[in-house]
Order: C-alpha cells, then structure tokens, then sequence
C-alpha cells in the first residue's frame, strides 16, 4: 500500500519496473467480485521477465529462467479456484511477464504474460507502508 506516481514509460520496459495496466478483461469479474481491487483501479506489479526469458508454470511453482519465483496457488485465500495455468513458453517481442514477490499475488502466474501496449505507465512509489 501506498502513494505513487505515474510516469510515462521509457522506451524499453525492463526487469523489475514497476508497472500500471488495467485488470486484463476476462479476469475484471473475478478480481472486483472478490474485492480485491476496487472497480476501474489499476493494477500494480513489477516486471518479472521480459521478451526472450524462458517462462515455466507447473504445480511445483513459477520459474523464470530456471530460478525458481513462488508458488501458483489453485485457490485464493478465500477458498475459491483460481484460473489454472500450467504451460512452458518463450516471451515473444513485444511481451512481458509481471510477477510480484508477494506469493498470493494475482498477477501472470494466473493471467499469462502482457502486451507491452497494455501497459500505462512506469509506477514509481513515493510513499510505502504495510497495513
């Protein structure tokens, strides 16, 4: 939680930006219905992997480049399912994989990787706090 800013983005989106983009379309019932966000709010989540990065989802967690990330939950923590994504890919160009270190983060470990033109801005904190 916290107070940040919105930056336009710089010409090449890199490893470990903190990003905005807005819920991805088929998962806005499933995020808002939950109240995991507020409606029409952004979605924040750093930059995990980028176009030729080696992405690999199986019940045994997230890797990224054969470094392991977190977990993959099938379940929130309220017990309901969470979409399954099991798969092995490159990113293509043009692509990027957003994954926070938070392990019950809903992010491209469940939504799968982003377009770079979904995306709206660098996010830079300007204050941060725990609740």
């Amino acid at each position: 939680m916290g107070v940040y800013r919105l930056h336009p983005l710089p010409p090449d989106i890199e490893r470990d930006m903190l990003v905005a983009l807005h819920v991805p379309e088929p998962f806005k019932d499933m995020v808002y219905g939950r109240g995991w966000l507020f409606k029409d709010s952004l979605v924040l989540k750093p930059v995990a992997a980028v176009a030729g990065d080696r992405i690999l989802i199986t019940d045994e967690g997230l890797s990224i480049n054969k470094r392991y990330v977190g977990p993959v939950y099938s379940y929130d923590t309220q017990g309901l399912p969470l979409p399954v994504l099991r798969t092995s890919y490159t990113l293509k160009e043009g692509q990027v994989f957003l994954a926070s270190p938070y392990p019950r983060s809903f992010d491209s470990r469940y939504f799968g990787p982003v377009d770079t033109k979904d995306i709206i801005a660098e996010v830079i904190p300007l204050f941060t706090f725990s609740p």
